[in-house]
């Protein structure tokens, strides 16, 4: 089906929680921090912090309480101070060194009796809370299952020998070298926040409550609670246990390794396969597998011990967590050709959306806080905009499909392109849009089959009919690779075209064809240099840097594919999908694997997704039919390095 038209009629969050102090028991073995600076400010003092260590609604005695900082310069995580839970699970730390004010911190209580027969330890017991910069701490923190499912999925990206992207096989936990820089770790700590309150030690506010999600106008971001405190349930299991070796860790461990199969009463893991050894690494496999754990496995474990409540009443399809938001001026309903790029992300974390409905720019923070009025950004010739990218300054640029015109804007959302925006180059129904390294815009031509070029001051340089030639016809999806090579994907031909820097056609008459392309919507290109595009037909096509199909005849199919969209590639090389069709997210390897199930991942309010892109805390954006956006929270890894444009044009991690 081609569907041709006529072109017509936060800030980033920083992630400080200031806590209430309410105050608690405990030993202080507190001891001060010696890496001596951080890289944003000398050393500060920290303020008193106390809490409690909780496995389900039991105190746990004898967990050893561990204060972390990362970030801020910090190469691995530094320890803070260290001290014992009493009796009623108790701890408190009178007295630590900051490296840093906005070195960002969090919580480990490892161990412990969760209750049980004196002189038990739970050596599988690790819980963890994601507390935000040292400088802003002050009060209590209740370390429990429900705020380690939150720090799990918010910060899985930053985990590791060196974070995430240099993960080898096995479990990598090692919560002593969480590493990263911001905005992405920051973000990614009020992510945390955003899920679980570290006061209270459950859902935060923010989640709606089970009234509202059971009123007839229920929010977007019903589920999620559920999600989370079931997932809480099944490691509450393995903690209120006798240890590792006990039925319920068993269960967890076996459920929670990727590619185990469930059989109605137990997992059944791969030979080879290396297990979970306490809680933490059992949620951090779950958050980094939400589609290739067994689902129903982790949902049995879950109803195990049911002591989070409200909490879901069936598997899901997968162990995603989604957020949704609204307003901002979102107004994306056209009815007809769904933007394959009218989302970017820019390098603080923030979200901006094309909305074609109203001719505005929605701005929202990495917090999912609407930073633009009801109205969104206006002017700059806004006309219908469709394709938007980001160049180096922070510019943000927009084609228009109504009125021919290129639209630009600072990062503030001050209209900088005039009353009618830049024209010229052949310009005529723009949707995609790509930046190369010299800051120059490259626009994909709907209208006349053709693709413009634009300087950073909005000059036309693609003369007055634009580039031609290369196969392409109606295109829509662009992007520009390493070597500043434009690439466009034709819907109407089912090819690909190639352009050099000059403008010059590489791809010959026909384009590049095979690979299973079949009305290709969206592309992106990976660190390789391979070229990833989504079909309208539930497949997804691969092609070397030179042109040559590298998905076979069928291309990819399966992880839930309908009616794609956007595309987006993370650091990991791993491809992002939006299915206008089906409401739903694909992921597959850079082997072109599935990573996404059968149904892809659901939840978050996911309403026929055309936009997609990744921030820098490896949270998956999406745009929706209804006006609304998506935010998959860590289920990606993190960009390593500023996102410019990073969904239209290839990046190096």
């Amino acid at each position: 089906m081609n569907r041709k038209f006529a072109w017509a009629a936060l800030l980033p969050v920083v992630a400080g929680l200031v806590l209430a102090a309410c105050g608690s028991g405990g030993t202080d073995s507190g001891a001060g921090n010696t890496n001596s600076s951080g890289a944003n400010g000398a050393t500060t003092s920290g303020a008193p912090l106390s809490g409690s260590v909780h496995g389900g609604q039991s105190p746990v005695t004898g967990s050893t309480v561990t204060l972390y900082a990362a970030g801020s310069g910090l190469a691995a995580a530094a320890v803070l101070g260290s001290t014992t839970s009493d009796a009623s699970g108790g701890w408190s730390l009178s007295s630590y060194t900051c490296p840093s004010a906005d070195a960002a911190t969090y919580v480990v209580a490892s161990g412990g009796n969760p209750g049980l027969t004196t002189g038990t330890n739970n050596s599988a017991l690790k819980l963890m809370a994601a507390l935000g910069p040292c400088g802003s701490l002050a009060g209590t923190v209740n370390i429990d299952e429900v705020t380690t499912v939150a720090a799990a999925y918010a910060l899985n990206g930053f985990i590791g020998s060196n974070g995430c992207i240099d993960c080898s096989s096995g479990v990598p936990i090692e919560v002593s070298n969480v590493h990263g820089k911001d905005p992405g770790l920051s973000n990614a700590m009020g992510n945390a926040a955003r899920l679980a309150s570290v006061v209270t030690g459950s859902a935060s506010p923010p989640l709606p409550s089970a009234s509202a999600c059971a009123a007839s106008t229920a929010p977007a971001n019903c589920g999620a609670e559920e999600r989370l405190n079931a997932l809480a349930n099944s490691l509450a299991a393995c903690v209120n246990s006798t240890g590792p070796s006990s039925a319920q860790c068993v269960a967890l461990f076996d459920c929670a390794t990727p590619g185990a199969t469930f059989s109605g009463s137990a997992c059944t893991i791969p030979g080879g396969s290396t297990l979970a050894a306490d809680t933490l690494s059992a949620a951090l496999e779950i958050a980094r597998n939400p589609g290739q754990v067994p689902v129903a496995g982790v949902y049995d474990v879950a109803t195990r011990n049911p002591v989070f409540s409200p909490a879901l009443s069936a598997a899901p399809s997968d162990w995603t967590l989604a957020l949704n938001f609204g307003g901002g001026g979102l107004s994306n309903k056209q009815g007809f050709q769904p933007s394959t790029e009218n989302i970017a992300i820019d390098a603080g974390g923030n979200a901006w959306v094309a909305n074609s409905g109203n001719n505005s720019l929605s701005e929202f923070s990495a917090g999912g806080t609407a930073l633009t009025g009801n109205s969104g950004y206006t002017g700059g010739g806004l006309d219908q905009p469709f394709g938007i990218a980001i160049d180096a300054s922070g510019n943000v640029w927009v084609g228009n499909g109504a009125s021919a015109g290129l639209s630009k804007f600072s990062s503030a959302g001050t209209a900088l392109s005039g009353s009618g925006g830049y024209t010229g180059g052949g310009l005529n129904g723009a949707l995609g849009l790509a930046i190369d390294s010299s800051g120059n815009v490259w626009v994909a031509s709907f209208g006349n089959n053709s693709v413009a070029e634009f300087n950073s001051a909005g000059t036309a340089l693609s003369g007055s009919s634009g580039y031609t030639g290369g196969g392409i016809d109606y295109p829509t999806g662009i992007a520009v690779d390493a070597s500043g090579n434009v690439w466009l994907a034709n819907e109407s031909n089912s090819s690909l075209s190639e352009f050099n820097s000059a403008g010059t056609a590489l791809s010959g008459s026909g384009g590049y064809t095979g690979g299973g392309l079949n009305n290709p919507e969206g592309l992106a290109i990976d660190a390789s240099g391979n070229v990833w595009v989504g079909n309208y037909r539930e497949i997804l096509s691969e092609f070397s840097s030179v042109g040559t199909a590298l998905s076979g005849s069928g291309g990819y199919t399966g992880g839930g594919q309908t009616g794609a969209s956007g595309v987006a590639i993370d650091a990991a090389g791993n491809v992002w999908l939006a299915n206008y069709g089906g409401s739903n997210l694909s992921e597959f390897s850079s082997a072109g694997t599935a990573l996404s199930g059968n149904s892809g991942y659901t939840g978050g309010g996911l309403n026929n997704p055309s936009g997609i892109a990744i921030d820098p805390s490896g949270d998956v954006w999406v745009e929706n039919f209804d006006n609304t956006l998506t935010e998959v929270i860590g289920a990606a890894t993190p960009t390593r390095t500023p996102l410019v444009n990073a969904i239209n044009s290839g990046f190096t991690p």
